[in-house]
Order: structure tokens, then C-alpha cells, then sequence
């Protein structure tokens, strides 16, 4: 089995791929994993394209969470499927509610096919990860191992890949007691509706 450290990239080989990632456990802490289509401007292009345990099949079964169990998570990915416009899958690793952080673990690991990369996870203190990405590059499918950490978990790193996160809805102000109010002087102030 060939090794990668962060920043390293090798070619993909034909067909479907299997990318398993060993991201172990951290105590009183959940580790959800995640992929992204995003096109070259490193977004996605909706919400459809992020893969998760609420959504684990995209791109009509490009790419498709196939399980988790055991510090593991498995996707499969089928590269002539990935829509057009859609230049790399990006793979990334976030603790849910941020009730840890990455520096818990030694390392992490991801493998495509034969090829696997290490991650050191020592000292880190960012909750979100993006850990490797399969990407175009002049007609060829590739792999490389990333490493790059976010503070902010989950909602920070979807933010940064374009996905537009559902803000919680406002807890509804109690209604104000019934007071009779004050008769008002004239208005000179115009309040009809202004179009902009």
C-alpha cells in the first residue's frame, strides 16, 4: 500500500473507487464525515451537494455515504458519474456541536484504493477538517490528501464551501399588555410604500 502525507497527489485508477476514512473516536464527542461536490470555485452548486448521514446518496448516486460503524466511514464514488461543472469531491470531518476537538485524536486516516493518507491530528484545536479530495485535472480523475483544519464545526466549514446552513427560527417576543396609547399629533411624515 502506497503512502501520502498532506499536500501529496496521485492519479485515480478507472472505474468506481471505494474512500475510507479511519477517524477513530473521541469520548462524549461525535466525528460526522462529509463530502462536497464543488465546482472550480470551490463551492457547491446547492444545497444537493452535500453528502451526509441526512443525505448519504448525491449526483444520482455519484457519490453515496455507504456507512459508518466502528471510528469508520465509507463512501463510493464513481467518477464518470460526477455531474459536469462538478471538479472535485472534497471529503471533510466535523465534531458535532463542537464538543471536542481534533487534537484528541493522534491521527486520521484516508484511503482511496490502494493509496492511503495520514493525517496528523496532535495539538490540533479546530473542530472541522477538510481531509482529502478527488479532483479533475486536465480530463483525469486524481486524489490528494489535505489536512486543513476549521474553527466552528460543521456550520463553518458548509459555509465555506457554499452551503447555505438554515438559521434556527427566533424564539416569538411574548405580546405586550393591551395600553391605550396617547393620541398622536398630525403626521408630516409620508408612509406610503416606497418601491425598490
Amino acid at each position: 500500500m502506497t503512502m501520502l502525507t498532506p499536500g501529496a497527489n496521485a492519479p485515480l485508477p478507472s472505474g468506481d473507487l471505494t474512500v475510507l476514512i479511519r477517524h477513530g473516536s473521541i469520548p462524549g464527542a461525535e466525528i460526522d464525515v462529509s463530502a462536497f461536490l464543488v465546482t472550480g470555485t470551490g463551492k457547491v452548486r446547492c444545497d444537493a451537494d452535500m453528502c451526509f448521514y441526512g443525505q448519504p446518496s448525491v449526483a444520482g448516486g455519484a457519490v453515496v455515504l455507504a456507512g459508518t460503524s466502528g471510528g469508520e466511514t465509507r463512501f463510493t464514488v464513481a467518477p464518470s458519474r460526477i455531474p459536469v461543472g462538478v471538479e472535485r469531491v472534497i471529503f471533510t470531518a466535523t465534531i458535532h456541536e463542537n464538543r471536542g476537538t481534533f487534537g484528541q485524536l493522534s491521527e486520521m486516516e484516508v484511503q482511496v484504493g490502494v493509496l492511503t493518507g495520514k493525517i496528523p491530528c496532535s495539538g490540533m484545536t479546530e473542530t472541522a477538517l477538510i481531509l482529502a479530495e478527488v479532483y479533475q485535472r486536465n480530463g483525469a480523475w486524481k486524489r490528494r490528501v489535505v489536512g486543513q483544519g476549521f474553527n466552528g464545526g460543521r456550520a463553518a466549514l458548509a459555509t465555506h464551501l457554499g452551503v447555505e446552513i438554515a438559521e434556527p427560527a427566533p424564539t416569538p417576543a411574548p405580546a405586550p399588555s393591551p395600553v391605550p396609547a396617547p393620541a398622536a399629533p398630525p403626521s408630516t411624515v409620508n408612509l406610503s410604500k416606497v418601491s425598490l
